[in-house]
């Protein structure tokens, strides 16, 4: 897989999380964090634009969920 790829990963996962919060629908929004997280897993070891990101609203969303 080529760094190319792995960003458009953490954009779709993005992507699915944001329009999953605009949803409202708790289900699809704790489908979407698990979606992230496994991004991020794919994706940590790499220098991959977004990563960041990525960690950030991971960060973000474990948060408002509490």
């Amino acid at each position: 897989m080529t760094n190319k790829e792995r960003a458009e990963l953490i954009q779709n996962a993005i992507r699915d999380y944001k329009n999953a919060r605009e949803s409202g629908d708790a289900q699809k929004i704790r489908y979407a964090v698990n979606d992230m997280e496994n991004t991020f897993s794919a994706v940590c070891l790499w220098g991959v634009p977004g990563t960041e990101e990525l960690r950030q609203m991971i960060l973000s969303a474990r948060r408002a969920a509490q």
